[in-house]
């Protein structure tokens, strides 16, 4: 791990432990079936069912930001990385939303949609910011697909634990 990684969850069996030194660990909340897997990854419904990482500081980002995971999405809308970020609440989210992929930060809330991949398929999925640039770009599969937004920052402080 990268000493300036925040929080790595492999999500193996029902061991949602931080890969990271800052331990900030998972707690299974909801319906998460440890022994549903697709792949190698976890089956949530995007609602109900989720992992929690808590609210240490550590997880507080506010001049430079990467949230990924890999996905095998359907139609339903669901987060997919969210810790705050979402209406107005202050701090980033990436959810799948209908037919595009988002991207929300905040105190000054900011959106930003991309078409969504193919559902049922493992997709990987990111975004990037950062202060100096203001840009953000999302990626799928690591290619960028949008680029253009820019935000002004800094990330807010969130009041919401880590989903």
């Amino acid at each position: 791990m990268d000493p300036s990684d925040r929080g790595v969850w492999h999500l193996n069996g029902a061991d949602f432990t931080d890969a990271t030194l800052n331990a900030n660990n998972g707690v299974n909340f909801g319906s998460v079936d440890v022994a549903v897997q697709i792949g190698n990854g976890k089956s949530f419904n995007g609602t109900t069912s989720y992992i929690d990482a808590g609210n240490n500081s550590s997880l507080f980002i506010n001049n430079s930001i990467t949230v990924s995971s890999w996905v095998n999405g359907n139609a339903t809308d669901g987060h997919i990385v969210n810790m705050g970020g979402g209406w107005t609440d202050p701090g980033y989210s990436l959810f799948w939303l209908g037919a595009n992929i988002r991207v929300e930060l905040l105190p000054v809330k900011t959106s930003y949609d991309v078409a969504s991949p193919s559902y049922n398929v493992w997709h990987y999925l990111a975004f990037t910011w950062d202060l100096n640039s203001r840009l953000i770009q999302t990626y799928i599969d690591g290619v960028v697909v949008g680029a253009g937004l820019t935000y002004n920052g800094p990330i807010g402080n969130p009041t919401q634990n880590l989903n």
